[in-house]
């Protein structure tokens, strides 16, 4: 088994190498030549450079070639979306059908896009179950809202095996500390600001669990037209994670903020394949080890 994987250079995508590869699979990634993260990648990956337009049959032919699966987790940063969301949608919702278009007629068996618990928007707070509709609040949740439709009508003309994940609100440890889930919350409370306030619940998911998912579907025939959310059983509110990082941290901040309850979240479908996610047991274990990491800075 030989998995194409974008976005290899991500925060996600640096576990779904590792999980690839614990798979025993081959894995070749697409990474552009002046990425400056080109040594987080792993030694066993493939590397191929491009970027995420596949302007060109020819080449992305050439890059498919000998792929059984593919995993589209990147997406183009080259434009603004607010300054230039024409060029947003020519680089990701074109660009990633083109990619689809291209990967079907190369044979690939199975096409896996990543998309994102943005493609509902807000929706004032209602629990996106996977046959809600989607109501984006901007172009990056658009994209994602388009290219899960053509998932849909994919699967059913053209007969190709191609499924979507909806990644909730991704937590995890990171090179970046400014990218992690919680992070500026956790700082507060460790270094004992007085007041901290905590507002909002979450559809978490761990990197890790993220990962797995995307691995979990390869091989599934079953999956073929779907779309699916990979989120946590419940959410988790902010001011529950306040108060574990206080406990744990022996902080004398004073947390504040509309207490919410957690409610179940919409992943049901998903968890039919039967894959099953950390949950608080998670959330808590990564908590405690971002206040270790805030501690020693």
């Amino acid at each position: 088994m030989r998995v194409l994987l974008t976005g290899a250079t991500g925060f996600v995508g640096g576990y779904a190498c590792e999980e690839i590869l614990k798979k025993g699979w081959s894995l070749r990634v697409l990474v552009r030549k002046n990425s400056a993260n080109l040594n987080s990648l792993p030694e066993e990956a493939e590397k191929y450079f491009g970027d995420l337009k596949f302007e060109s049959e020819k080449e992305t032919s050439l890059m498919l070639k000998g792929v059984d699966a593919v995993i589209h987790s990147g997406y183009s940063h080259d434009v603004d979306e607010l300054a230039d969301p024409l060029g947003f949608f020519e680089d990701n919702v074109l660009g990633t059908f083109r990619f689809m278009d291209f990967s079907r007629k190369r044979g690939v068996k199975q096409f896996v896009f990543i998309s994102s618990r943005a493609a509902y928007g807000a929706q004032a707070g209602k629990k996106a179950v996977e046959t809600a509709a989607c109501r984006p609040d901007g172009e990056y949740g658009a994209y994602k809202a388009a290219i899960d439709a053509y998932v849909y009508a994919m699967a059913k003309e053209w007969n190709f095996n191609i499924c979507s994940l909806r990644i909730g609100w991704v937590y995890g440890i990171f090179r970046e500390t400014g990218r992690m889930a919680f992070y500026k919350e956790t700082k507060q409370i460790v270094n004992n600001i007085s007041r901290v306030k905590l507002e909002g619940d979450f559809d978490l998911v761990s990197a890790r669990d993220a990962a797995g998912a995307m691995v979990s579907v390869i091989g599934n025939k079953k999956t073929k037209g779907e779309i699916y959310n990979v989120l946590n059983d419940r959410t988790t509110t902010a001011l529950s994670m306040g108060q574990y990082v206080k406990q744990i941290s022996g902080s004398e901040s004073s947390l504040f903020g509309r207490p919410l309850k957690a409610s179940v979240t919409g992943n049901e479908k998903f968890r039919k394949l039967g894959y099953n996610f950390s949950n608080e047991a998670g959330v808590r274990e990564y908590l405690l080890e971002l206040a270790g990491i805030v501690k020693g800075s």
